[in-house]
């Protein structure tokens, strides 16, 4: 029966592709969190389910827009990352301005209504000449009650892709590991 989640009708902010989904299950229904691109720009949507199965899309989508003209992410929002931390639901997400991406974080009450950090990006780019100087994009967050950790890709170039590490205690102020990154490319060949 697959897929389980279609493309949207033409015209609509999803209709080229449904990507990159976050799933969380609360013990009652299934909750997602995807990409949707229009051919144009990426925005992030909202599925729920009861099975994991048939899904059912949010009439309010996208869930999460593009930024204002001129901001960190007016070009793309794309790869979310969510988390319900025990009171509130946690995103973060990768929006570009068209020529980096970055990191941005927002919460919300209920999954839908989401409130973007005024702080953002909480990942930005490494210092010039560093490994992740170019992008820093498409984390995962663990939240073990006291600490966050994240793994980001981090680019140096438009090929060259690495896995960092960072840590928080709230989601927002990030502190990058001193010894990133925590995963390199193999050797040659």
């Amino acid at each position: 029966g697959n897929p389980v989640l279609d493309i949207g009708a033409s015209g609509t902010w999803d209709d080229q592709y449904v990507t990159r989904p976050t799933v969380l299950f609360d013990g009652v229904k299934y909750q997602m969190w995807y990409n949707g691109f229009d051919g144009s720009d990426y925005r992030i949507g909202y599925a729920t389910s009861s099975d994991g199965i048939v899904w059912e899309k949010n009439p309010g989508n996208p869930v999460l827009d593009l930024g204002a003209s001129g901001t960190w992410d007016d070009y793309d929002i794309a790869a979310p990352r969510v988390i319900f931390n025990g009171t509130k639901y946690q995103m973060w997400y990768s929006g570009s301005d068209g020529s980096n991406y970055r990191i941005g974080y927002a919460n919300s009450g209920d999954g839908i209504v989401w409130e973007k950090n005024p702080g953002n990006p909480v990942l930005d780019l490494g210092a010039s000449g560093t490994w992740d100087d170019y992008h820093v994009v498409q984390s995962t967050v663990f939240f073990d009650g006291a600490k966050y950790q994240m793994w980001y890709c981090g680019y140096d170039g438009p090929s060259r892709a690495k896995i960092g590490y960072a840590t928080s205690s709230d989601g927002i102020v990030w502190e990058k590991y001193p010894s990133n990154p925590v995963l390199d490319v193999g050797t040659d060949g």
